[in-house]
């Protein structure tokens, strides 16, 4: 998965990523870790806000943080 795709396809990207996740039980956090790196910081801070106002509108809790 690229996670340095257009900004416009993060939604779609979260929804892909939250079916992964209940598919086979991999953790957000263990997910993210091993796609980010340095060169994707910016991405990943739009992809997580994406991803945590999905959540809301589906009524999950959002409990994984990173200190940024």
């Amino acid at each position: 998965m690229n996670l340095e795709g257009k900004k416009g396809n993060l939604e779609g990207t979260w929804r892909a990523v939250a079916g992964r996740l209940e598919g086979n039980g991999q953790s957000l956090q263990t997910l993210i870790q091993s796609h980010c790196t340095s060169k994707t910081a910016l991405t990943w801070r739009v992809f997580r806000i994406s991803i945590y106002k999905g959540m809301k509108q589906k009524g999950e809790s959002y409990a994984y943080k990173r200190g940024h």
